[in-house]
């Protein structure tokens, strides 16, 4: 039995394949640019490559992200939230609160004792698009984007970045860039507010008791994750696979729907 997620996502588009076992045989990513379905298209064919597999050997595939339904071939479709939720609940059963912070979005999620989501809520307009901004940041500071999050954690004096509007954002870096303040310092700064919006969401949907995951792209930045670290004031669950957390758990739900078709196809929506 093997099973396909697609997230369709703002920046890229992650492919998983699972086998009976639940476990990842092969991963595709590909830039989504301005044409989703070509871009799905790419990571399915990267990641039966990887998987040894041909298309045909897939038993059902679900997508998910904003371009899920963009997506040719697929069985169905299910939303990110559920998506990112089954993933992290998955790989951490303790975990009662989800953070998904991707390029163009970021959702708080409260899940019950059997990983189901209870409670959500989305970023509003101005702090949309942590991925996003974060580019936008590396490269105002010509530094690459994967090299931020370490140099961050040098810091001794982090600057203060009073919005994370985008617009007003940009041009406090800016002021900061002309005053001669450290890139590292700018940085982290700029982790540390965007640290405290995502605490103001996530407190709307707080289990203090139980364990957090950090999933999406953003997770892959270690100055955010110190920075939400300290703002919870508690320690976060990151997998090696948190950029693909919400492809994996659409293939864990195509897993679960074929469990209950036994007989063929999935094809609901």
């Amino acid at each position: 039995m093997i099973t396909c997620g697609i997230d369709v996502g703002g920046r890229s588009t992650k492919v998983i394949i699972i086998d009976d076992t639940i476990a990842v045989v092969g991963r595709g990513l590909k830039l989504t640019g301005g044409k989703p379905a070509l871009a799905a298209e790419a990571a399915l064919d990267e990641a039966l490559l990887a998987a040894g597999l041909k298309r045909e050997n897939i038993d059902v595939i679900t997508t998910t992200g904003y371009g899920r339904r963009l997506v040719t071939g697929h069985d169905n479709d299910v939303t990110a939230v559920t998506c990112h939720a089954t993933g992290a609940y998955v790989n951490f059963p303790r975990t009662r609160n989800v953070i998904d912070i991707g390029a163009l979005r970021t959702s708080a999620i409260r899940l019950d004792r059997q990983g189901k989501v209870h409670r959500f809520r989305l970023n509003d307009r101005c702090s949309a698009g942590i991925g996003r901004f974060l580019e936008r940041v590396a490269e105002s500071l010509e530094i690459p984007l994967e090299e931020m999050g370490q140099l961050a954690l040098f810091s001794n004096n982090p600057q203060p970045i009073p919005s994370v509007c985008s617009v007003l954002g940009e041009t406090e870096i800016l002021n900061h860039i002309t005053h001669g303040d450290k890139p590292a310092d700018i940085i982290r700064g700029v982790c540390e507010a965007l640290a405290e919006s995502v605490v103001s969401l996530v407190k709307q949907v707080w289990v203090p008791e139980g364990e957090i995951t950090l999933t999406g792209g953003v997770a892959k930045n270690a100055g955010m994750v110190r920075a939400l670290e300290t703002a919870l004031g508690a320690r976060i669950n990151i997998h090696h696979d948190a950029e693909f957390m919400g492809a994996y758990g659409a293939a864990i739900i195509a897993r679960e729907a074929l469990d209950m078709v036994p007989s063929g196809k999935v094809s609901v929506s």
